[in-house]
């Protein structure tokens, strides 16, 4: 019989490198400076608000995971609680997001190696080059076992938060921090844009259990990685929109190579930058696969994407698929950033899964949830509001990418194992 069962080999600090890889990206670094402006004195703190709303969304994501096991993350959650159909369009809408996410990403990175480069005239070569050949190692990397693409999430991790340790321990004895409160107030429309961006700051979280199958003591596991990563990612943000505001990076968009250069580590910080994109590639190199795998092992994409290799015991063929066509993106000269599909693939997220823990607590109120969301009625109800004030706010032509991206998942939904059931 054909393998298909993944093996799990992540612990907490996997988990947790994963979900830092995720939030803290290429935006830590230059979107600073533009929620400053917004928000003036409130900026850090305004973070610490929204760092707990997204917390509560994140502990909706524990609960759920603790019911329903395997990996998929929202996608499991969104067909046991809604049903397969939902459940598929909402894996559907998660892979497509990541694959192009993933394309976008790794350009990104390619812009700055490129710079890097030749500052003056950045070579489209090198572009494409670097670009491919970040994609090329990081599905290297992951066909060779969970452990080497989690090792690659963790090392990635710790090597950008390393420049930014020594800015915040400069910013201590450099910098005075409470001269940022200073800045002016915003005005009301500012408040709005302003918290906005800070939520978005904080998209990514929803891929920590995707790959629940390979978690080792998911119940456990996944709640203490949402703990960590969004405590962690919090007060970072907090101290670093402290150094924004008192380094006069207001507005800037290199908020903190600005402020490093007051120091003399503008060079460091930069490389940080630079791991930053590429950590953001490691993650998304490691759950896009996983993502498509979930849904050809319960029958919605074919069957063949489920195979696992024999000895790495990793979803081979997915990895491969995945990696193909995100080189095949790539490859465009059109490429567009598709931000708009990413955000509401996230929204898409969040809403199914706060709206499963509400559904089963009063519909299930007897199942066995090895975590339970604390408060569960207010903490949900926070992270709902929070969720729709996000959508409330997003910009309607957002949803043209989203309602194509459905509607394509509908049309191959016909042609899956399951779909022909129907």
């Amino acid at each position: 019989m054909e393998e298909t069962q993944l093996k799990a080999r992540l612990g907490v600090f996997d988990l947790t490198c994963l979900g830092l890889n995720c939030i803290i990206g290429t935006g830590l670094f230059f979107a600073p400076g533009e929620i400053a402006a917004r928000l003036g004195p409130y900026a850090p703190w305004l973070f610490l608000v929204g760092g707990g709303l997204c917390l509560a969304i994140g502990l909706c994501f524990a609960e759920m995971a603790g019911m329903v096991a395997g990996s998929g993350g929202a996608y499991l959650y969104a067909r046991a609680v809604f049903g397969p159909v939902v459940g598929y369009l909402v894996g559907w809408v998660m892979w497509l997001s990541c694959l192009l996410g993933g394309a976008t990403v790794a350009t990104g990175f390619s812009e700055t190696v490129a710079r890097l480069v030749n500052p003056e005239q950045p070579s489209p070569v090198v572009r494409l080059a670097a670009a491919m050949a970040i994609v090329l190692l990081l599905a290297a990397v992951n066909f060779f076992g969970v452990r080497s693409g989690a090792l690659s999430n963790n090392l990635l991790a710790v090597c950008k938060l390393v420049p930014l340790f020594i800015l915040l321990a400069w910013s201590l004895g450099g910098l005075n921090l409470i001269q940022g409160m200073a800045l002016a107030a915003p005005s009301p429309v500012q408040w709005v844009a302003g918290f906005l961006g800070i939520l978005f700051c904080f998209s990514g979280f929803e891929e920590i259990p995707v790959p629940g199958g390979e978690v080792k003591n998911p119940q456990r596991t996944i709640p203490a990685a949402y703990l960590w990563t969004l405590l962690f990612s919090t007060g970072l943000y907090f101290w670093l929109q402290l150094i924004v505001g008192a380094a006069g990076a207001v507005g800037s968009k290199t908020p903190l190579v600005d402020a490093a250069a007051l120091a003399g580590l503008a060079g460091l910080v930069g490389i940080g930058a630079l791991l930053s994109q590429a950590s953001v590639n490691a993650s998304i190199a490691f759950t896009t696969p996983r993502s498509l795998w979930a849904l050809a092992a319960t029958g919605w994409a074919p069957r063949w994407l489920a195979h696992l290799h024999p000895v790495f015991a990793t979803p081979v063929r997915a990895i491969g698929v995945s990696t193909a066509l995100m080189l095949i993106v790539i490859s465009q000269s059109t490429l567009s950033t598709l931000v708009d599909l990413s955000v509401l693939a996230s929204l898409t997220q969040y809403l199914v899964t706060i709206l499963g823990v509400l559904v089963w607590r009063y519909q299930k109120p007897e199942l066995e949830r090895p975590y339970r969301l604390p408060a569960a009625p207010l903490t949900a109800g926070l992270a709902l509001a929070a969720v729709l004030f996000l959508l409330a706010n997003v910009d309607p032509s957002y949803l043209k990418g989203w309602f194509a991206a459905l509607g394509l998942g509908l049309v191959l939904c016909l042609f899956s194992p399951r779909g022909r059931m129907l």
